[in-house]
């Protein structure tokens, strides 16, 4: 790849990087969404996520998803929160994995906290993983 194309790609990856870094953050203010609300942001996310992939993909042998990665690394960040949102809430607690499952890479416990109780009525089951973030972001601040 020229130096041009590169400098194109990386500016155009900043751009898109900083663009869904504001849709993510966004997304987690949000105090409260209904079940129609989940299904349909699952469905813009991921047409954003495979339409970015689209902007990327060239000729050259490296992947769009690689590229991606490489220069708007928030990206994989907008496909988790998608998946998340199609999730119930085992899922959830299953993508968050005591801290070291995919969820964990791209949120802090603190944001998938805000997330489940936006998303998740008030149950036994939420409160307990609620409790498990809670002890989780203890235990990070403790180290």
């Amino acid at each position: 790849m020229n130096l041009v194309c590169q400098f194109v790609t990386m500016l155009t990856g900043s751009l898109v990087n900083a663009s869904l870094s504001d849709i993510v953050d966004m997304m987690l203010t949000v105090e409260e969404f209904s079940i129609d609300d989940c299904e349909c942001l699952q469905s813009a996310l991921q047409q954003l996520s495979t339409g970015v992939v689209d902007v990327f993909r060239t000729d050259v042998v490296t992947s769009a998803e690689v590229t991606l990665h490489e220069v708007a690394p928030d990206w994989l960040r907008l496909r988790e929160l998608a998946l998340l949102f199609g999730a119930g809430l085992q899922e959830v607690d299953d993508r968050w994995s005591d801290g070291k499952g995919p969820a964990a890479v791209y949120f802090t416990g603190d944001e998938l906290s805000k997330l489940v109780t936006a998303m998740f009525e008030k149950t036994g089951r939420r409160d307990a993983l609620l409790a498990r973030l809670r002890q989780q972001r203890q235990e990070t601040c403790a180290v």
